[in-house]
């Protein structure tokens, strides 16, 4: 195996970087979206507790759906 030099090695490594970068931001903003959802259910759940159930489905489908998201345009785009 070559080796490479270390401006080689930063050309290769550098769009890596952007991408994880990019994940790492995305990641954070929904992680903010999460909590804001898990206040707001709490606050559901006091009210009616019977509902809970339904309310915490729909919050675990829209982040499965959030995160398949995030990496398909990460990889995919």
């Amino acid at each position: 195996m070559a080796d490479l030099t270390r401006d080689e090695f930063l050309a290769h490594i550098e769009p890596l970087r952007r991408d994880i970068s990019e994940l790492v931001t995305l990641q954070r903003e929904a992680n903010g979206r999460i909590g804001k959802c898990e206040v707001r259910i709490a606050v559901l759940e006091d009210r009616n507790p019977k509902r809970s159930g339904m309310v915490g489905g729909t919050l675990s489908a829209s982040s499965l759906i959030a995160a398949v998201e995030t990496f398909k345009h990460l990889f995919f785009k």
